[in-house]
């Protein structure tokens, strides 16, 4: 099963290069202390083994300005770390009688592990008012996926990224830690032409989990520098062409097995975000951050081999609204 559901609300173009359908409905569920504002996005009944991902960006969003999405089943409710974590905050893991709902929780998505009767997502953010000129996506589809996922009949497309970043050549204690920010700061060059590295890596920096990696803090920095943003667990080629053809990369999380996906500077890994730029013949076009150097960073791998690397197990991109930042 696929499914995929975007809501915006935004004020001036560029607009987000894949469908939107439609704006997000907010209601007050505001407390004695904080005000906080709720969406809720219906998901229709969940099979087994499937990745459900949640995104949200708020351009203008206050630094201080806090988010939390849960997924709510019938018998249970799996709650997400917020975002922006701060430590010592206690850590939300998905509860003890987890198997027995289905469910479990993930630092930045959910897995299912046997059905579900019609799920809610909620995203609750706590804001003084309704969230404007934002994205709320929700994404869906099978964890893993069969092989042949190359993408045949695809036009040939290489966008211009300015910057050619190595997490490599950072400090000793991070630089195999913070491949997520490294490929983030190389696709923000495309849209705001000056790449912020360091400072895109302590935006990305988690207190809770000590990691780099939060797919919903690379979005969030993104938001703050004024480029729309959004995390999808896509299945196929046809959202990644249409996004290359707006003329926005796409930074993808990546896993292949040793010497599965030739010409990489690592031979095998369980996790690690590239920035795909470009795809020509049987060919993708990437900046891949585990690069000894800055000058080995753009890298040509088989389409086939990238596609089993990305596409097959969760499939997960984050993707950019095109155009000029600050809009």
């Amino acid at each position: 099963m696929e499914f995929v559901t975007r809501l915006a609300s935004r004020q001036s173009d560029p607009a987000y290069p894949l469908e939107v359908n439609g704006p997000a409905a907010w209601e007050s569920v505001t407390d004695a202390t904080v005000v906080t504002w709720r969406c809720r996005v219906q998901l229709p009944s969940m099979p087994g083994d499937h990745i459900v991902v949640p995104s949200f960006a708020h351009l203008g969003a206050a630094h201080d300005e806090r988010y939390r999405f849960v997924l709510r089943t019938e018998a249970c409710a799996f709650w997400l770390n917020p975002v922006p974590g701060s430590a010592p905050a206690t850590i939300k893991s998905t509860p003890a009688n987890a198997t027995r709902h289905k469910v479990t929780c993930h630092i930045d998505c959910w897995h299912t592990h046997g059905a579900l009767e019609a799920p809610l997502v909620e995203l609750l953010v706590e804001a003084d008012s309704p969230p404007a000129n934002h994205l709320l996506i929700v994404s869906a589809r099978p964890l893993e996926l069969p092989g042949n996922l190359g993408a045949p009949g695809h036009p040939d497309i290489e966008l211009e990224v300015p910057a050619s970043i190595s997490q490599m050549q950072a400090d000793n204690t991070i630089k195999g830690r913070i491949c997520s920010p490294t490929a983030l700061a190389m696709a923000m060059s495309a849209v705001t032409k000056t790449p912020q590295w360091q400072a895109t890596i302590d935006a990305c920096y988690d207190p809770l989990t000590r990691a780099y990696g939060a797919w919903p803090l690379a979005i969030r920095w993104a938001g703050q520098q004024g480029v729309l943003a959004g995390v999808e667990a896509l299945s196929g080629w046809r959202d990644a062409l249409r996004v290359l053809e707006a003329g926005s990369p796409l930074v993808c999380s990546i896993r292949f097995e040793k010497n599965a996906l030739n010409g990489a500077p690592m031979q095998s890994t369980s996790g690690h975000l590239v920035l795909l730029y470009g795809i020509k013949g049987d060919y993708v076009y990437i900046k891949d951050p585990a690069a000894a150097r800055d000058s080995e960073v753009d890298r040509r791998y088989r389409v086939d081999e990238f596609s089993a690397a990305w596409l097959q197990r969760r499939g997960a991109a984050y993707i950019f609204t095109p155009g000029a930042a600050g809009n």
